[in-house]
């Protein structure tokens, strides 16, 4: 059981009368103390019947519930369970600690551009109190095949952010509780092939477009030019000439973290691979109907990279620009990144404290491929 804070502590008022002489006395009052306003979030799963008949029964409600003592203005960030994209927003295991192979979505999204735009669909607001249910399909998103049947335990992640009373976006982790189900029958909604980093087949193709306007096409294929001078221009950057080796930089280090020859060697790789793969070979769809999203890939559609309202919005190079987005979408499905992290800040305070994870997220690929502002 979780209880709520008091939003103040009880006034604490002391009087005493003390006679000195006749006809004087002396009062004393304590000033009431005020508690500080505490944020407080808790992520609850509840998964009906504990027994799933196949995939597509594997489906759970979210809620979320404040547990502090201030109103939370939460954004929907999709890698979080307060919105029902099909990310990989859930932990789950088997007693052997097998996971489901995550086959779901990889979406471009930035913390700082909803919070400027201040659009009341990009947030959830929940008074102390308050709680709001998502519904989650997990048979969109996660494949049990090489797992197998069995007894799953699942969790919601629980890094959320909200705005707080001064406009800041603040971190905030939520307190878990999971559940567990037990699958059977149809593991998977499909098979879909998948090939490791670097060794994704050639598309060999020329670009072509799904729902786009001509002016659509027009900034999508300038975008995938500027695009391609990106990740060329990166693999130059990170060519280490014959007999030498890698150098510590400051922009290596901004996005990636302190040198290492083995990462600097898989960023290297990734790029080089990103470069071969062509971005004026992929599929681009501008029927994507999320208003908060720049972009996003889904592993069963590989060579095809959505485009979102927001895209249309960024500028066509620097940083976070159109350019950059279809490096962040390409490093997904040529290098398979995650988004562990979005947003430059979050994405350079990665690099420092865990290197390890930063070379496997796409806005460092982003961002170190933009360079804005320009690090040698």
């Amino acid at each position: 059981m979780f209880s709520l804070l008091p939003a103040a502590l009880f006034s604490i008022i002391l009087a005493a009368a003390v006679s000195a002489k006749p006809g004087l006395s002396v009062t004393l009052t304590g000033k009431a103390y005020i508690a500080p306003a505490i944020p407080a979030l808790m992520a609850l799963l509840n998964a009906g019947p504990k027994e799933a008949n196949g995939v597509g029964a594997l489906i759970v409600t979210a809620k979320i519930v404040n547990t502090g003592d201030v109103k939370l203005q939460l954004l929907k960030d999709p890698r979080t369970v307060l919105n029902p994209l099909h990310t990989d927003t859930f932990l789950i295991s088997n007693a052997a600690k097998k996971a489901p192979a995550f086959r779901g979505i990889k979406i471009k999204y930035s913390p700082e551009t909803v919070v400027a735009q201040k659009k009341a669909s990009g947030f959830t607001v929940l008074a102390p109190g308050a709680s709001v249910e998502v519904k989650h399909d997990l048979s969109k998103g996660y494949d049990f095949t090489k797992s197998g049947a069995g007894a799953y335990n699942i969790v919601p992640r629980t890094a959320f952010e909200f705005v707080d009373a001064a406009g800041k976006l603040t971190p905030i982790l939520a307190t878990a509780k999971g559940t567990s189900v037990t699958l059977k029958g149809k593991l998977a909604l499909r098979r879909v092939p998948r090939t490791s980093p670097g060794t994704t087949p050639h598309l060999g193709r020329r670009a072509t477009f799904r729902g786009c306007s001509a002016t659509q096409q027009k900034q999508v294929t300038a975008a995938a030019a500027e695009a391609q001078k990106l990740v060329d221009s990166a693999v130059k950057y990170l060519t280490v000439p014959a007999n030498q080796l890698p150098k510590s930089t400051p922009r290596y280090v901004a996005w990636f973290g302190k040198l290492d020859f083995g990462r600097h060697a898989d960023v290297f790789v990734n790029f080089q691979n990103m470069a071969f793969e062509k971005f004026d070979s992929y599929t681009y769809d501008c029927s994507c109907p999320f208003d908060e999203a720049f972009a996003f890939v889904d592993a069963r559609r590989f060579g095809t990279i959505n485009i979102c309202k927001l895209f249309f919005t960024a500028k066509p190079k620097g940083s976070n620009s159109q350019a950059g987005v279809l490096v962040h979408e390409a490093s997904h499905m040529i290098a398979g990144t995650q988004d562990f992290v979005s947003g430059k800040n979050a994405a350079q305070g990665l690099a420092i404290r865990d290197p390890n994870t930063a070379i496997q997220n796409a806005d460092n690929y982003e961002f170190f491929a933009e360079n804005e502002p320009a690090l040698k």
